[in-house]
């Protein structure tokens, strides 16, 4: 598992060339409570970063789990019912697509998995393969969105429609990101709600 420094907004990473600042680029809060070119510097908040290929490659190392990988080629359905994501058109389609370099053994998972690929013992098998993934589709909430895309959901800038041009704004005493008000950028042009000066504060 992988700590990375992490802003306690939620609005950046110390990592790659951002990995020897002290304080954040976009917010400008300090990254940690004890500053200074030597260790111990204490975060204000750490994200554990666990990489996807060493779990891969635990699930295919295991006989028992290593079966259930494959499980979506080779079960039966029912056709006209589905029991799978793999019954779906969208998989369908993906494996008619992909025919050529496609096997049984592949996740749909990671578009640079599918690229590059990871070598992969499947013990079910007994054969070594390099696996390669795609991501087809996710269901989540907006904290796992982020982490799946790369996409900060937490801070002002977390709706990944709005991103840069969001509303949001911090509240002044609790420093916690506020979206009241946002709502009224959706509204007609014509709307009275955008003229009320009263009742939405950040006009």
């Amino acid at each position: 598992m992988e700590k990375i420094d992490a802003c306690k907004n939620g609005c950046m990473l110390y990592w790659k060339d951002d990995i020897d600042l002290d304080h954040f680029k976009f917010c400008g809060e300090p990254g940690y409570s004890r500053p200074g070119s030597q260790p111990p510097k204490t975060p204000y908040a750490v994200w554990r970063y666990l990489p996807i290929p060493p779990l891969l490659q635990r699930l295919y190392a295991s006989q028992a789990t290593a079966e259930q990988m494959t499980w979506h080629i080779n079960h039966q359905t029912k056709e006209g019912s589905m029991c799978h994501p793999s019954n779906a058109e969208a998989w369908r389609h993906f494996d008619r697509t992909h025919t050529l370099i496609l096997q049984p053994n592949h996740v749909m998972l990671n578009w640079n998995l599918w690229h590059v690929g990871v070598m992969m013992h499947d013990s079910a098998r007994d054969e070594t393969f390099a696996m390669c993934a795609a991501l087809m589709w996710t269901v989540n909430d907006l904290p796992a969105y982020g982490m799946a895309f790369g996409w900060s959901s937490a801070g002002v800038m977390e709706c990944p429609v709005c991103m840069e041009h969001t509303r949001a704004f911090y509240l002044q005493n609790g420093r916690k990101a506020c979206y009241f008000d946002c709502h009224i950028q959706f509204l007609p042009p014509d709307h009275p709600y955008r003229r009320n000066k009263k009742a939405f504060t950040k006009n």
